[in-house]
């Protein structure tokens, strides 16, 4: 600001804490400096140039400053809360006179200082989440709205609980409904389990025993869990005894017999004395047999027993010897007596 006068003497001063004045150096000028006006309301300054020493003539004018724009805004924006009842702290930061309410009858809205507010929140009763809108409002028009959203109550369902499967490999299928987040863990080294979205992929193997078989399946959200049992059949043995009938010489002799079968847990048997099974493999049997001095053919069965109470035999038949007749010794010279 420019000073006119005719004498170099002077200083200058002012009456407002948000300006600083000082004269620039020995030039006729005032340089002013001011602060942000954060109020709604205009402001004034009065200032004031004298003489100093024996010169007392002095002049002043008025600064006024405009007010600034009003404005509030609320942070944050957006809230997100658990179904639990619970309180939360809004900052506000505003140039103007303001109050806070809401329309949802599940909290309360309530002014703390001329910084912040608070909400309380009730406990949500239901699955779904809900939302509610708390407005600012302030002098002069303006308002700012934020958004707390709380988080429904939690629940974890599944479908179906149980299963009953056959003995083969396959995939069972569990829908879960939640509104949280969950897992699912397994407890059999037979049982694999595959998340696919809001699905479970349970992959089995084949049994290989005739023995039934359990998994269990833990399914958890929290607090909140749950169980699928999945049971597995035997396995269904199957046992193809191959040929009915083995023939063999009189001679003593061993033979090998071929069975097929899915089990590994079987026996073999016989009731007969001239015969002895040997079990060599999962699929094999070797019988061994005595020779057979009669005439007349024999025969006797060799018994396999499976797991799970299947059975099967095959017959061994056995030639008789050849017939044959000695005379000893070939021929006799008796006295012309009578004898023995």
């Amino acid at each position: 600001v420019a000073i006119f006068t005719n004498f170099s003497e002077w200083d200058v001063s002012d009456n407002a804490s948000w300006l600083t004045v000082s004269r620039e150096g020995d030039q006729d000028m005032i340089k002013l400096i001011w602060d942000k006006n954060s109020s709604i309301y205009s402001r004034s300054a009065n200032i004031a140039v004298a003489g100093t020493g024996a010169i007392t003539e002095s002049a002043s004018f008025t600064l006024t400053q405009e007010g600034a724009e009003p404005f509030i805004d609320v942070n944050p924006v957006e809230l997100k809360v658990i179904h639990e009842s619970g309180k939360a702290v809004f900052d506000v930061a505003t140039n103007v006179g303001w109050s806070v309410s809401s329309g949802a009858t599940w909290l309360s809205a309530d002014k703390t200082s001329g910084s912040d507010f608070s909400v309380s929140y009730q406990a949500n009763p239901a699955t779904t989440e809900r939302y509610a809108d708390i407005i600012a409002t302030g002098t002069g028009g303006v308002s700012a709205s934020v958004r707390i959203i709380q988080a429904g109550l939690p629940y974890l369902d599944i479908v179906p609980h149980s299963s009953s499967v056959g003995d083969s490999k396959g995939i069972e299928i569990i829908k879960v409904s939640s509104n949280v987040d969950w897992t699912v863990k397994e407890n059999e080294a037979w049982v694999k389990t595959v998340r696919t979205g809001d699905n479970i992929e349970i992959r089995y193997d084949q049994n290989p025993v005739a023995v039934s078989r359990k998994a269990i399946i833990h399914i958890t959200a929290g607090n909140i869990a749950k169980v699928f049992t999945l049971t597995q059949a035997a396995l269904k043995i199957e046992l193809d005894i191959g040929d009915k009938e083995e023939y063999v010489k009189a001679e003593s002799g061993t033979l090998s017999h071929s069975i097929i079968t899915n089990s590994s847990l079987w026996t073999v048997s016989t009731d007969a004395s001239w015969l002895k099974p040997t079990r060599v493999n999962d699929n094999l049997i070797n019988v061994s047999f005595e020779s057979n001095t009669s005439t007349i053919s024999r025969f006797a069965f060799v018994d396999i027993d499976a797991t799970g109470g299947v059975k099967g035999s095959f017959k061994v038949i056995q030639d008789g010897a050849e017939a044959f007749l000695l005379v000893d010794p070939g021929s006799q010279l008796v006295e012309a007596g009578g004898g023995t």
